[in-house]
C-alpha cells in the first residue's frame, strides 16, 4: 500500500464509466479528500465533457513509428494504462496509407518495444519480455500470432538489427548475471521450500558489458561478434550487411562515456578497426544507404560536458572526412535519420516550445527546416521521423496544444503532413485553451512560457494561478497535448478553474547553449527571478489571483519547488515529487554519480567547496518555510534517492511546517504504476483546492 506520513479518510471503491460506455471495476486504496475533488468539475460548460481524472489515464501515447520500406504502411507502439492489474502495456500497430485503416497487433499484458520491418517488408519483428528475458519476436504486418524469432535464452536484448537477407539479426545484449537464477528446485526440495539465501553485494565487480551477437533463425544459440573488455553501447548494420559500426566505451556506465570509440566490425572476419576516438560520448552510428558514411551524434572538444550541445556529425568508413553538420542550428540533437539517396539526412531538436525538424547535406551546409512540420507541430516524447527506403515517404507522431497525438504521413515532396490514426481524437474536446507568453526577465533575458487557461476562461477575472516547473534543469515545456504531466494533471487542473505558467526559465533546453548554461553555478538563482518574473506578469494582466497561488514540480521540478518554499512567502501552498533537497548528500548517491551534472552546474565537489553545495540546498533554508507542502516520491528512484525525501521531511516536521509526505512502493524516478499515478493525481488536485479554492 501507498506510504503516507500523514493520514487522510479512505475514500469509497466506486465503478468509473469510461469512454466508449465500457465499464470498468477498480479498487484503488486512494486515501484522498472527497470533498475537495467535487469542487473540481462542478457546473461543466453546457456541451462539454469534464476532464475527469480516470479519463486521462485513457489517453494512449504514440512512440516507435517505423515506416515499411515501401511507404505503403507503418508500425508504431500504443502504450496504456490497465487499472485494473495496475500496469501499463505497450501494443504493436500498423496503418495502412491507403485504406487509412488503423489495427492493433499484439493484446495482453506484455509490453513490446522497437519495432522493425524485415527487409522485404514481409513480417515485422519487436521486443517483448514475454514469459522472461526481453528477446525478439516477429509476426505478419496483416495480424496473426506473434513468434519467438530466437530460442528462450539467457539474454536480455537491449537492440537488434534485421540481417539484410532476412534470415535472422544482430542484436545488442548485457552479460547474464554473474549468478543467475537456478532453473527449477534444487534437489530434495519441495515446491514450498525457500529460496537459497541472497549472497553479500560486492559493488562494481560485475560490470555487465553490452556485447553483439549474431543468430540466424533456427540456430541453438547466437554466436558472440565482441568479446574484448568494452562495452557497446549502441550500434547499426550496413545495408549489405558486411560491417557493424559500434559506438563503445571502456566499461558500463555513464561516468565511462567521457572516452568513446566509433568502430567497424567485419561480420566476415570478426575484425574490428577504430574508426575515431572521442573525449565524448559517441551515439547512435546509423550508416549511409552505400554503406560509405557512417553519421552519429556527439559533442565537440575535450571539454565537453551534459550541458554542451550534442551534433550531427559524419565520417566516412575509412575513419576520415570527419565533419560536424547541425552546428548552425544551436541546440542538441534528439535523433536522425538518413535520407533515401544517403545525400542527406534529416535530424531534429527541441526550439523554443516545439520541435523543428531539419534537412541537412551530407557534405555541409545550411540546415533547412522541413516544410511539412514548420508550424506549431510537436514530435510525441522520444519520437522522431522514419522514411521509407526511397526516402519520398516518412511517417511521425505528432501533436500540438489543441490537437491529441496522431501518426502522420509526410507526403512526397514534404510540405504537408496528413492525419492517419484517429486513438486519441476523442480528446481533443477536452483541451484547455494554451497560449505562448513572451517576457524579459529582471535582467533583460528574453523568455517564454506556456499559459493553460480553463475552456470557458472570461478575460478580466482573475484565476487561482499554479505554477509548475519542468524538471531538468535543461528540460523544456513544449506546446504539445499533454493531458497530465505525471501526477499532475493539467486538464483536470483547468477544469478545476486554475490558471497554469509552464516557464522555461534559463537552464532549459530549446534555446541554445548559452541559454541552457545560463543558470551554471547559480541554480536557484536567475531561473527562480525568471520564473518569478513570470507570475508577476500574469498578475500584471490582469490573469492571475495573487492571494491564490501555488507551485508543483518533479525531479529539478520538485527540487526548484522546494528552494521557492524556503525563499518565499507569496504561494498559498507546494506540491514537490522526487526532487533533490540536500545536493551534498545527493551528489555521492543519485544520479551525479558518474553522470557529472553536479560538476557541471557546480565546478566543485562537496569536499573541494561544502558551502556552495549547502547555501544552494533547499534543506539548509527550510527554517525560512511556512507554507503548506505535499511531498512526493518513489521508493525505487535512483536518480533521486528516496532519502531525499526523508531528510526534507524530517527537517519539515521539526521547524512545524504543515507537511504530507507520499511514498509510493516500488516506482522509480518517475511514478508508472497507474493507481499511483491516479492517486498522485487526486492527491495534487485535493491538496491545492484545499489551499486556494476553500473559502
Amino acid at each position: 500500500m501507498i506510504k503516507s506520513c500523514l493520514a487522510s479518510p479512505p475514500m469509497p471503491n466506486p465503478h468509473f464509466r469510461f469512454g466508449g460506455g465500457v465499464k470498468r471495476s477498480f479498487q484503488p486504496a486512494l486515501p484522498v479528500l472527497a470533498a475537495s475533488l467535487c469542487l473540481a468539475f462542478a457546473s461543466p460548460t453546457p456541451g462539454q465533457e469534464s476532464a475527469n481524472l480516470e479519463r486521462l489515464l485513457d489517453y494512449r501515447h504514440l512512440a516507435d513509428v517505423r515506416m515499411a520500406p515501401d511507404g505503403t504502411r507503418a508500425a508504431f507502439v500504443a502504450t496504456e494504462n490497465d487499472l485494473a492489474h495496475n500496469a501499463s502495456h505497450a501494443h504493436l500497430w500498423a496503418v495502412d496509407f491507403s485504406s487509412g485503416q488503423s489495427r492493433q497487433l499484439t493484446m495482453g499484458e506484455e509490453r513490446v518495444a522497437a519495432p522493425t520491418w524485415s527487409p522485404d517488408g514481409a513480417r515485422l519483428a519487436f521486443l517483448s519480455n514475454r514469459g522472461g528475458p526481453r528477446r525478439i519476436w516477429t509476426l505478419p504486418p496483416d495480424g496473426g500470432e506473434p513468434q519467438p524469432a530466437l530460442p528462450a535464452q539467457r539474454l536480455n536484448v537491449v537492440q537488434y538489427r534485421w540481417l539484410p537477407d532476412g534470415t535472422g539479426f544482430v542484436l545488442l545484449a548485457p552479460d547474464p548475471p554473474a549468478r543467475a537464477a537456478t532453473p527449477g528446485q534444487p534437489p530434495g526440495m519441495g515446491g514450498g521450500a525457500r529460496r537459497p539465501p541472497p549472497e553479500p553485494i560486492v559493488v562494481d565487480a560485475d560490470p555487465r558489458f553490452q556485447r553483439l551477437y549474431v543468430q540466424r533463425i533456427g540456430q541453438a544459440q547466437p554466436a558472440p561478434l565482441t568479446r574484448g573488455n568494452y562495452h557497446v553501447t549502441s550500434f547499426d548494420l550496413s545495408t549489405e550487411g558486411g560491417w557493424v559500426a559500434m559506438a563503445t566505451q571502456p566499461r558500463p556506465g555513464p561516468g565511462f562515456g567521457e572516452h568513446s570509440d566509433l568502430r567497424l566490425l567485419d561480420l566476415a572476419s570478426g575484425e574490428a578497426r577504430t574508426l575515431l576516438t572521442s573525449p565524448t560520448a559517441i551515439a547512435a552510428p546509423r550508416f549511409s544507404p552505400d554503406a560509405q558514411w557512417v553519421a552519429f551524434v556527439s559533442q565537440d572538444g575535450p571539454d565537453a560536458n551534459v550541458l554542451h550541445n550534442r551534433y550531427l556529425q559524419v565520417v566516412r568508413a575509412d575513419g576520415s572526412g570527419r565533419r560536424t553538420l547541425s552546428r548552425p542550428v544551436d541546440e542538441n540533437v534528439l535523433g536522425f535519420e538518413w535520407a533515401g539517396d544517403g545525400e542527406s539526412l534529416v535530424f531534429w531538436v527541441y526550439q523554443g516550445v516545439a520541435n523543428r525538424v531539419y534537412r541537412v547535406d551530407r557534405g555541409g551546409g545550411e540546415p533547412q527546416l522541413l516544410e511539412a512540420l514548420a508550424g506549431d507541430w510537436s514530435l510525441e516524447r522520444g519520437g522522431g521521423v522514419s522514411f521509407s527506403r526511397d526516402g519520398r515517404a516518412g511517417a511521425v507522431a505528432l501533436s500540438n496544444s489543441s490537437s491529441p497525438v496522431e501518426v502522420y504521413l509526410l507526403e512526397a515532396d514534404r510540405r504537408q503532413a496528413r492525419r492517419v490514426t484517429a486513438i486519441n481524437q476523442a480528446f481533443a474536446e477536452l483541451a484547455p485553451k494554451t497560449e505562448v507568453l513572451r517576457y524579459a526577465s529582471e535582467d533583460g533575458l528574453e523568455l517564454e512560457a506556456l499559459v493553460v487557461k480553463p475552456r470557458d476562461y472570461r478575460a478580466g477575472r482573475r484565476y487561482p494561478l499554479l505554477v509548475m516547473v519542468h524538471g531538468g534543469p535543461p528540460g523544456v515545456f513544449i506546446d504539445a497535448f499533454v493531458p497530465r504531466r505525471g501526477v499532475y494533471p493539467t486538464f483536470a487542473f483547468a477544469d478545476a478553474g486554475y490558471v497554469l505558467l509552464l516557464p522555461n526559465p534559463r537552464g532549459s533546453t530549446g534555446y541554445g547553449e548559452r541559454f541552457r548554461r545560463a543558470n551554471i553555478g547559480d541554480l536557484g538563482g536567475g531561473d527562480y527571478r525568471d520564473i518569478m518574473t513570470g507570475v508577476d506578469r500574469l498578475i500584471e494582466d490582469g490573469v492571475a489571483d495573487p492571494d491564490r497561488m501555488g507551485m508543483m514540480g518533479w525531479s529539478f521540478g520538485g527540487q526548484m519547488s522546494y528552494w521557492t518554499l524556503t525563499h518565499t512567502d507569496r504561494f498559498k501552498a507546494f506540491s514537490a515529487g522526487a526532487g533533490i533537497t540536500n545536493l551534498a548528500s545527493h551528489h555521492g548517491t543519485g544520479q551525479a554519480r558518474g553522470y557529472g551534472q553536479h560538476d557541471a552546474y557546480w565546478g566543485a565537489t562537496p569536499w573541494e567547496d561544502p558551502q556552495i553545495f549547502i547555501d544552494h540546498s533547499p534543506l539548509f533554508h527550510i527554517g525560512q518555510a511556512s507554507t503548506p507542502l505535499l511531498m512526493q516520491h518513489g521508493e525505487s528512484d535512483r536518480i533521486v534517492p528516496v532519502s531525499q525525501a526523508y531528510e526534507f521531511h524530517a527537517a519539515a516536521l521539526r521547524v512545524g511546517l504543515p507537511v504530507e509526505l507520499i511514498v509510493y512502493p516500488g516506482q522509480p524516478h518517475t511514478i508508472q504504476a497507474p493507481r499511483f499515478v491516479l492517486d498522485g493525481m487526486q492527491r495534487n488536485l485535493a491538496w491545492f483546492n484545499r489551499w486556494l479554492l476553500a473559502e
